[in-house]
């Protein structure tokens, strides 16, 4: 896994809030700053975020202050700016470094970057990630992986508390991630009824949804879901299983005649 994503200090912290704004663009997220100013309030479809933040917050403590937060794909920072200043310390994960530079300065321009680690990095990465967050919020991306279980396997190995998951449910939905650049590797999958199963099949009850593609999950006993640690299947695809190969030497000491050799018909 990638280290913790760091920036040196920028000149740009002395100028105008909108010029800061301009160099820090594309922006596919619109965030409410300090001062009023938004970073995209011109484009429609980067209100996502706060949409989705409006319709999840109340499945959330008021005050997180002790818990740990990851925010998956987590884009310029909007989902992980709300976590933090409910007091919970939040990782923000997303491959994008122009996404991760726009996050770095938001929480800076709220006073809060003590509270949020950045992390550059995919999904599958955090098979080996160390921390075990209480909240895990994944609003975007889990369609276009090409194996959505094992990510939702990995997740549940780290979430202590409640997963919130969520798909693309409009037309503005995918116009957003039109400009996001989650779809970059193509939108595999449209779930159906099929996602109530691979959750459970990964550890997770669906708990209640908030909105349209939205699903509040919490996960099942911890040992239940401790069992998918030792499975060849996870161990395999996350590099924690030996090459597992060995020559078949075995006598099996039967008498001669007891496989029929293969028969070849002859023209």
């Amino acid at each position: 896994m990638d280290t913790a994503v760091t920036f040196r200090p920028s000149p740009a912290d002395t100028e105008d809030t909108a010029v800061q704004i301009a160099a820090l663009a594309p922006w596919s997220q619109n965030i409410l700053l300090p001062d009023g100013t938004e970073t995209a309030s011109s484009q429609p479809a980067a209100n996502r975020a706060a949409r989705q933040w409006e319709q999840i917050q109340d499945f959330l403590p008021a005050d997180l202050t002790g818990f740990e937060a990851l925010v998956i794909n987590g884009n310029a920072g909007h989902h992980a700016l709300m976590l933090a200043k409910r007091g919970a310390h939040v990782t923000l994960l997303d491959e994008n470094s122009h996404f991760l530079r726009q996050a770095r300065w938001v929480a800076s321009r709220h006073g809060i970057a003590h509270q949020i680690e950045l992390l550059r990095g995919h999904v599958n990465h955090l098979a080996t990630w160390r921390g075990r967050p209480d909240v895990v919020l994944w609003l975007d991306g889990l369609h276009t992986l090409r194996y959505p279980l094992l990510g939702l396997d990995i997740i549940a190995q780290l979430a202590r508390r409640c997963l919130i998951l969520g798909l693309p449910s409009s037309e503005a939905d995918v116009e957003y991630e039109g400009t996001s650049g989650v779809d970059e590797h193509g939108a595999w999958w449209a779930f159906d009824e099929t996602l109530s199963t691979l959750l459970r099949s990964a550890g997770f009850d669906h708990a209640a949804a908030p909105g349209p593609g939205l699903f509040v999950c919490q996960p099942v006993a911890a040992a239940a879901r401790k069992l998918m640690r030792t499975r060849t299947e996870f161990l395999a695809v996350t590099g924690g299983l030996p090459t597992g190969l060995a020559r078949f030497e075995e006598d099996l000491s039967i008498g001669a005649g007891a496989i029929a050799p293969l028969a070849i018909a002859t023209a």
